[in-house]
């Protein structure tokens, strides 16, 4: 079985239900996502009822979700010595994500905390203080561990900063050299369009497996035209992975375009972490490929059809309840 190591911010998530007044009252742009500082979440928190307070972060959930299907899983993140520290620590430990909070724990700092506005029809707002979750530089990843086809799952909003490029393109130097592989999700179509060339650059260079959801291909490329950013990644990267909400999901494979269907559910309950979710399920199907083979020589469309289609199953478990960490019943789902 091949590993995954997850690296990406370690951040706690405050789920908080909202009306759409709440966003208008505080011009706050519903479904999109905005960093702000603590005293601004303390100053929303003032004015709203906290109904949850989980351990998040796009990549950990990402990781989460594979360990929960049975996969072996790693990952790497900064956080403060606190108590939401702790509790991030604690909820990868319970599902047997190798995490190494000693080192992770930067003392004397605050762990980064995610306030996700949720409203009726499930669209979710996130205001997010990063804190040292946004901290990594590649001194911080010199003691991760590669084998041969090893996948590295990298987060796009960890792209913000030079330290944070820099510890991507050595990570990713690394996988080269050790016949490892880079996955890469864009994350967010705002992220895409401050960082379009770098990412372009990054992709080119280094990512064998690509997530991102519709409007972030189209950013990346600047194309209004899903067909055509398709067409158009599939010149730069042999094998992606792209979302379209309630219409399903793409697979871009060797310049074949296949569509996957979504699943249905009776109430979109909360969208967050429906496309950290969906990338566990396409990653735990690529795992389970024997790994003394390369996936791209090996495998099929067909067979990332139906790691597409797990992924599809992830993420409507996840929409219909709170949260960005459902339970997962993997005999059901396998």
């Amino acid at each position: 079985m091949k590993k995954i190591t997850a690296i990406g911010h370690a951040l706690c998530d405050i789920l908080c239900h909202i009306d759409d007044q709440f966003l208008q009252d505080n011009n706050l742009a519903k479904n999109a996502m905005m960093l702000t500082d603590g005293d601004y979440i303390d100053q929303y928190l003032s004015q709203l009822s906290v109904n949850n307070i989980q351990a998040g972060g796009s990549a950990a959930n990402t990781i989460a979700g594979v360990a929960m299907l049975g996969g072996d899983t790693s990952f790497f993140g900064l956080i403060g010595d606190d108590d939401f520290g702790r509790q991030f620590s604690q909820s990868l430990l319970k599902l047997h994500v190798k995490f190494d909070d000693k080192n992770a724990c930067q003392h004397h700092q605050k762990t980064g905390r995610c306030l996700i506005l949720v409203s009726h029809d499930g669209a979710r707002t996130m205001l997010t203080d990063l804190s040292v979750s946004h901290d990594i530089s590649a001194q911080n990843l010199k003691n991760i561990s590669l084998n041969n086809d090893d996948i590295i799952y990298l987060e796009g909003y960890l792209f913000d900063t030079e330290h944070n490029k820099e510890a991507f393109i050595h990570i990713a130097q690394q996988a080269k050299q050790s016949n490892a592989q880079i996955a890469l999700t864009l994350s967010d179509g705002f992220c895409v369009d401050r960082h379009r060339d770098d990412f372009m650059s990054f992709i080119k260079n280094y990512v064998d497996i690509l997530f991102a959801n519709d409007n972030e291909i189209m950013s990346l490329w600047q194309d209004n035209h899903l067909d055509d950013a398709l067409n158009k990644q599939a010149d730069i990267c042999a094998l992606n992975f792209i979302t379209c909400g309630e219409k399903g999901a793409y697979v871009v494979f060797n310049h074949m375009v296949r569509h996957v269907a979504a699943i249905k559910v009776d109430k979109v309950v909360d969208t967050t972490g429906a496309g950290d979710l969906f990338a566990a399920g396409v990653l735990y199907g690529i795992t389970q490929f024997d790994n003394t083979q390369s996936y791209q020589q090996q495998e099929t469309i067909d067979d990332y059809l139906n790691y597409c289609h797990l992924g599809c199953k992830m993420a409507s478990i996840t929409i219909a309840d709170y949260g960005a960490r459902p339970i997962i019943d993997k005999n059901v789902l396998l």
